[in-house]
């Protein structure tokens, strides 16, 4: 086939494609519209169909049969070639004239044996063929762009992710592990802080990382929980991947607004149905509109640029998703197993329809324009010619996954007390309390006016329409205080004070924003606001010391009780910790880890805490049993603040090489993905893990890195040496027996592998989702003591609930 042919071949097909996306699109949309009623997850599925569906039409519609049902005239010929293709070529025009014509046409044969080729006709400037070929150019052009920006987005991820600093602050992964377990999230997440990121967000699916800004370390508890709890859910849910099929999508069909349409409903939805999780785990819908509200504001115009990645708060879905939190008769419950069966059979059934029709009439709309003679030119390809030639291959990437070992999650024990939630710009308060009680949506719409208008300096309507938000029982103390804010831009200082001493009656915690906040700037010459700021900080110290004294009773109280829950120890450190009570933190931390409860991070954050405590001989020994012990994040030795006291003393470096040495073995993420370059990687790992044992053999840690490196780079015989002086060293039980087990499964040894995997779980392990993925387990999961594993975990779980 001559380009040419090639070319108005693929441009028919590619209308073909379009006309069949605009149908299911348009009756995927149409559905939505029918169903406001459906809850956020619901609309988000039958979105995410109907992209995925626009997605495999190419592929159902080059392999399923067709037929013609003629709906729409043919917008490019199927039998066409540019006019000029018409004439003869020289050396075929100018040809001899057979003898046996001379007497038919009575002209002698030496006038007529050769003829003058004749003149071309003209070729016309538009033809079905330079339509075709502009047509596919620009397609292509509008596809390379986006999916240049899409690639370019993950790449800038990617380059946050591994540039930000991992979340240490035991407050952060603690919240993050609770919730990750009341989500059933078995997947290991990176929290990772960044300055450029603008606001919480997920990215990734196997092993997703959770980015925030900076500024969150200084955030609420009550804010730290909401934010992950919402992202946790996109991890829960699977957004990231939905997200990607929704880009793609878009990056094929560009140039289709029915695809944009979709896309935005799918975002809408996705954020709508999270929220809605979070509601349904217990949070009040005004706290979490106060917490969204701040989020959103705090975001600058210069920071919002478009990234693949789920994030909790964008201004252009702010206004629907605060209607959505606060609407009481809202439908939030998601949708069954039936019903989502149900949906993707209604798309698949839609898609194979479409695939199948072929919606042309035989006549082109513009066939009296073609060129004389066009309709006796060869034929040109139709869907059901591309179906019939060529195969397309689909390798599945190869992607080695790190199993057979329990994630090290390390947590600075520096809880940062709440911080303000105030607007970057004009100093509004967003965090509010709600009073009990339904509140009319109207009250809170004249709270964001008052924003809105303050916003834009009309003080004066600002502040009446707060004083309707506190009339309306709207948001009162944030009311109050904004009201505040209005009058000192006003220049009336008298009311100023005034307002602010009713927002601090009313609630709100006024000495986070007397320091920092701009708007207050004219009354701060004022006698009066000294006094404020003296006051507001006497009753916080007075609080703060309260909560001290709970958080010392609380610890003698479980001291005295002798229980041997560690946690509860690990918890008690946290509040003792946050309320400068360092000595007793310490006890707390260790009796945590000597209970057994994640004894890397208490020993770390007992360190920690003898550091600020000014205890430098006792922090150092507790460092080294916390690296003893894996604790794996060698960069906070070098950046946690709380350890600034210790870093002076000579031994220090000596246990960050030590931190170093004893870190997790790993290659770099690209040599993961090639089988040329991932066991090369792996048996390079291996050297460095073995070094390490020699030089440490008294550690278990190091002998447990060597045997994980080992069983990574296809080494398991070597594995089962190396995790057995593991054990005999006392170090992680459940863990060691585990990658043990996994050890002799890859040698096929299975007696000894169950007899070692039933032990790990009577220790402790019960990663159920680990033992239903790991790959080093497949030769065992067809014998009948693989189910009696799985069912020792259901029934731990089961007395867990029990007992909670």
């Amino acid at each position: 086939m001559d380009p040419q042919t090639f070319a108005l071949a693929a441009a028919r097909f590619g209308l073909d494609l379009s006309l069949k996306v605009t149908f299911l699109l348009a009756l995927v949309l149409l559905t939505l519209y029918g169903l406001r009623r459906l809850s956020a997850s619901a609309r988000h599925l039958v979105a995410m169909l109907g992209l995925a569906g626009a997605l495999a039409l190419p592929l159902a519609t080059a392999v399923v049969p067709s037929f013609s049902i003629p709906l729409v005239p043919r917008l490019l010929p199927a039998d066409a070639v540019d006019a000029d293709d018409t004439a003869l070529p020289p050396s075929e025009s100018a040809v001899e004239m057979p003898v046996a014509a001379e007497a038919a046409s009575g002209v002698p044969a030496a006038e007529t044996r050769f003829k003058e080729p004749a003149p071309a006709p003209a070729t016309p400037p538009w033809t079905p063929q330079s339509i075709a070929r502009l047509l596919i150019a620009a397609w292509l052009a509008g596809a390379i762009l986006s999916l240049a920006r899409l690639a370019f987005g993950f790449r800038r991820v990617r380059r946050i992710a591994d540039d930000g600093r991992l979340v240490g602050d035991a407050a952060w992964t603690d919240a993050a592990d609770e919730l990750a377990r009341r989500l059933g999230i078995s997947r290991a997440i990176r929290l990772v802080a960044s300055a450029d990121v603008p606001v919480a967000m997920t990215s990734g699916i196997r092993r997703p990382v959770l980015l925030v800004n900076d500024a969150a370390r200084k955030w609420s508890p009550e804010r730290r929980r909401v934010v992950l709890l919402h992202e946790l859910a996109h991890v829960r849910r699977g957004d990231w991947l939905t997200l990607v099929v929704a880009e793609l999508a878009a990056a094929v069909y560009w140039f289709h607004p029915l695809v944009y349409l979709a896309r935005r409903e799918a975002r809408r939805s996705c954020e709508r149905a999270c929220d809605d999780l979070v509601l349904d785990h217990g949070t009040k819908p005004s706290v979490y509109a106060a917490h969204l509200l701040g989020i959103v504001r705090s975001l600058k115009p210069a920071t919002a640029r478009a990234l693949p990645v789920m994030a909790m708060a964008r201004p252009s879905q702010f206004e629907g998703r605060m209607r959505a939190i606060l609407d009481p008769g809202l439908h939030r419950r998601g949708p069954t197993r039936a019903e989502m069966r149900g949906a993707a059979l209604g798309v698949l059934f839609a898609v194979l329809v479409l695939s199948a029709v072929q919606p042309w009439s035989d006549r082109s709309a513009s066939a009296a324009a073609l060129p004389a003679g066009a309709d006796q030119v060869a034929s040109l390809w139709t869907p059901a010619d591309v179906r019939s030639g060529g195969s397309t291959k689909h390798q599945k990437p190869f992607c080695p996954k790190e199993r057979g070992r329990e994630s090290i999650r390390s947590a600075s024990p520096n809880p940062v007390p709440a911080a303000p939630e105030a607007a970057s710009d004009a100093g509004f308060v967003l965090a509010s309390k709600w009073k009990s009680g339904k509140v009319r949506l109207e009250s809170c719409d004249s709270y964001e006016r008052g924003m809105r208008l303050h916003r834009r300096e009309r003080f004066d309507e600002a502040i009446e329409a707060f004083q309707k938000s506190i009339d309306a029982g709207c948001r009162e103390e944030a009311a109050s205080y904004n009201i505040a804010c209005g009058y000192a831009l006003k220049g009336d200082k008298d009311r100023a004070f005034e307002w602010l001493a009713k927002a601090e009656a009313a609630g709100f915690e006024l000495e986070k924003y007397l320091e920092s906040d701009d708007d207050l700037d004219d009354l701060r010459s004022d006698p009066r606001f000294a006094a404020l700021q003296h006051e507001s900080k006497d009753r916080k110290m007075a609080a703060k010391r309260d909560a001290a004294r709970e958080a010392a009773a609380r610890y003698e109280r479980l001291a005295s009780q002798e229980t041997k829950d560690g946690n509860a120890f690990y918890e008690s450190a946290l509040h003792l910790l946050k309320n400068g009570d360092y000595a007793l933190s310490a006890k707390a931390f260790h009796r945590s880890a000597e209970l057994g409860n994640r004894p890397g991070t208490s020993f770390y954050n007992e360190a920690c805490a003898l550091s600020l405590a000014g205890e430098t001989g006792p922090a150092l020994d507790a460092l080294r049993r916390s690296l003893e012990n894996g604790f794996d994040n060698p960069s906070h030795l070098a950046d946690d603040d709380d350890l600034e006291a210790i870093r002076k003393d000579p031994r220090f470096p000596e246990l960050q090489t030590l931190a170093e040495e004893l870190q997790t073995p790993s290659v770099e993420i690209w040599k993961k993905w090639l089988r040329s370059t991932n066991r090369p990687a792996w048996r390079e790992a291996v050297e460095h893990a073995r070094k390490a044992a020699l030089r440490h053999p008294t550690l278990g840690r190091a002998w447990f890195n060597l045997g994980y490196a080992q069983i990574r780079g296809e080494q398991p015989d070597a594995a089962v040496v190396s995790f057995r002086k593991a054990l005999d060293l006392g170090y992680r039980r459940s863990a060691s027996l585990y990658n043990l087990a996994c050890s002799y499964a890859r040698l096929d040894q299975k007696d000894a592998a169950f007899d070692v995997l039933f032990q790990s779980l009577a220790a402790g392990f019960g990663e159920e989702e680990t033992l239903r993925q790991d790959r080093d387990l497949d030769n065992l999961r067809r014998d009948p003591r693989f189910r009696k594993a799985q069912q020792m975990i259901d029934a731990r779980e089961d007395r867990e609930v029990a007992e909670n």
